[in-house]
């Protein structure tokens, strides 16, 4: 989970600024494997246990986020840390040996599933959202993309078909 407050953490675009020179580079962000499904989602056992974990994160962190300041609240500061520490970027992970968590906590004694790491990013100097201010753009200068409806359409069919 990624918050932005401008002003005080890096963007959007900063925090993932690798995934974005990966992705431009041509290699791939995500997986491309099917599982054997023939592209349909397979079920997951327990998969809502996990969503539920991080829902209720992300709807924790958003509600310290939109509380006033003046609010009694305490969840207010629930964040606070977070932010003075210049992390704005909350790793979790459901599976013990996923990503680098193995070289993290693996000889932490009880360590498998449900683990999180919170990350900081620094601000990119030639980012258009965040950076210099020499380099940022005005967002409402960037023509949004339309979504392509036939590709939308292919897709739906060739789901039907496989149904």
């Amino acid at each position: 989970m990624i918050f932005t407050i401008p002003n005080r953490t890096p963007c959007y675009m900063c925090v993932t600024a690798n995934r974005h020179k990966f992705q431009q580079l041509g290699g791939s962000v995500s997986a491309e494997e099917d599982y054997g499904s023939n592209g349909r989602v397979m079920g997951e056992v327990a998969i809502s246990a996990d969503i539920h974990l991080v829902s209720s994160a992300a709807v924790k962190m958003a509600l310290s986020l939109l509380l006033p300041e003046d609010a009694e609240a305490k969840l207010k500061d629930f964040l606070n840390r977070a932010i003075d520490g210049g992390f704005n970027y909350l790793t979790m992970s459901m599976a013990g040996d996923y990503w680098f968590y193995p070289s993290i906590f693996g000889d932490t004694c009880g360590q498998y599933a449900y683990q999180s790491v919170w990350l900081t990013a620094q601000n990119q100097d030639e980012c258009p959202v965040c950076g210099s201010v020499h380099h940022r753009i005005d967002p409402l200068t960037v023509p949004l993309q339309t979504p392509q409806t036939e590709e939308i359409r292919a897709a739906l069919k060739r789901t039907r078909l496989q149904d």
